[in-house]
């Protein structure tokens, strides 16, 4: 399963929103397939290097800080996933994305998780090649939240 996952984070053709936020999504029967596409020009590598932390949103459980430019890509594209997403008819996601892509994986994965509840057991991510998001205090009751997220780093990746 990772291998056509990946192959199909690849070669899908992506839509693009903003500057150069790229996503894709595919229905089969009840799942949601969600795809964000790795760096992909000079634009993407303004948000990479982009990362002084801020916060992801103020909440009501904790709230995390997140690397600025990974965060303002995925609230680009945020708005163009919501009814996807929030469609009852979706039983599972499935959220995977590559290098930069991966990133914003990791943060389309805590929306699911925080927007659907109904969800949580049903939600799989993986990240290939993802760089850090993150920052700030990890708790335990945070970080379950990405218990169904894989990451899957190429150890001599920077």
């Amino acid at each position: 399963m990772l291998y056509e996952l990946l192959w199909e984070c690849l070669n899908i053709p992506y839509e693009t929103v903003g500057v150069s936020a790229n996503y894709a999504t595919r229905t089969d029967g009840d799942t949601l397939y969600i795809f964000f596409e790795a760096s992909n020009g000079k634009n993407d590598w303004k948000i990479n290097l982009d990362f002084p932390a801020k916060p992801y949103k103020r909440m009501e459980t904790q709230t995390w800080f997140a690397h600025r430019g990974f965060l303002d890509t995925w609230r680009e594209i945020e708005p163009y996933l919501t009814d996807a997403i929030s469609n009852k008819s979706v039983k599972k996601t499935v959220i995977t994305g590559y290098s930069h892509g991966a990133a914003i994986a990791v943060l389309c994965h805590e929306y699911v998780w925080f927007n659907r509840p109904d969800l949580r057991e049903h939600i799989l991510g993986y990240g290939f090649g993802a760089p850090r998001v993150f920052w700030g205090i990890r708790t335990e009751s945070l970080m379950r939240r990405w218990e169904r997220f894989t990451v899957i780093r190429n150890i001599n990746d920077a």
